[in-house]
C-alpha cells in the first residue's frame, strides 16, 4: 500500500521493474520486483551498508576482498542471464518467437514427495502457443555437467506441464556457461539434437555468427 506511490515513481525512472514468470497475467502474485541498473545493485549491496566503515578507514580493497569478491559472481550472475535472453530472442528464432523467464511450484509429484517446492527457468521458450525450447545460463566459475539436462527433464520441464503451460513433446535445450561445458555434456550434446552448447566467448564477440560447441 504506502509504498506504492515510490516504486511507481521508481519505474517511471527506470530504476525498478515488477517481473512475472512467463505466460502469467501482469497482475499475477508470483511477482517480483527488481532492481534494474546494475550499478545500484552493486552500490546497495556493496558499498551502502558498510559506508561508515569506509568512512571511518576501512580501505576498499579490503572490504572487496572480505564482502565483494566472494559474491560477485552471484552479483554478475543476473546480468549473464540477461544477455543469453536477448541472444536467444535475436538467434533463435528457429526454435522460439517468443522467450521468457519462468519460475513456479515444482512439478505435483516432488511437491507431494516433499522433496522440492519451486523451480526456476532462465528462459522458456514458445512458438505457436507451445514451449519448444528451456535454457539454463550459468556464471559459474567452473564447467556444468550433465547434470543440467537431468534437472530440466526430470524436474523443470514437467513444472511447467503441471502448471499448465502448453509443452511441445521434444523440446530443445540450449545452455550457456562462462567457464564451458564437461566432456560428459559435450558427449551428450553430440549424441542428442536436442541439446545446444553456446560458444559463450564467440557469442560474445560475434553474435551473429557464434554456433554451438559439439
Amino acid at each position: 500500500g504506502p509504498t506504492s506511490k515510490y516504486l511507481a515513481n521508481l519505474t517511471d525512472l527506470r530504476l525498478v521493474s515488477r517481473m512475472v514468470p512467463f505466460g502469467a497475467a501482469p497482475g499475477a502474485r508470483s511477482g517480483r520486483w527488481q532492481l534494474d541498473d546494475p550499478f545500484l545493485r552493486f552500490w546497495f549491496r556493496f558499498v551502502f551498508p558498510y559506508q561508515s566503515d569506509l568512512e571511518s578507514g576501512l580501505r576498499a580493497g579490503d572490504l572487496f576482498d572480505s564482502d565483494v569478491a566472494p559474491h560477485l559472481p552471484e552479483h554478475v550472475s543476473p546480468v549473464f542471464e540477461a544477455w543469453a535472453l536477448e541472444w536467444l530472442r535475436a538467434q533463435r528464432v528457429d526454435l522460439a518467437t517468443r522467450w521468457g523467464r519462468w519460475w513456479g511450484p515444482a512439478a505435483h509429484r516432488f511437491r507431494r514427495e516433499k522433496s522440492r517446492s519451486s523451480e526456476e527457468i532462465d528462459a522458456v521458450g514458445v512458438r505457436r502457443g507451445r514451449v519448444t525450447a528451456v535454457s539454463e545460463s550459468k556464471w559459474t566459475a567452473r564447467p556444468i555437467d550433465a547434470g543440467i539436462v537431468h534437472d530440466l527433464r526430470r524436474f523443470k520441464i514437467p513444472a511447467l506441464v503441471d502448471a499448465g503451460l502448453p509443452v511441445a513433446r521434444d523440446v530443445a535445450i540450449v545452455l550457456f556457461c562462462r567457464s564451458g561445458y564437461s566432456e560428459s555434456l559435450r558427449q551428450l550434446a553430440r549424441e542428442d539434437e536436442l541439446i545446444e552448447l553456446v560458444d559463450v566467448p564467440a557469442a560474445l564477440a560475434s553474435p551473429a555468427r557464434a554456433g554451438p560447441i559439439v
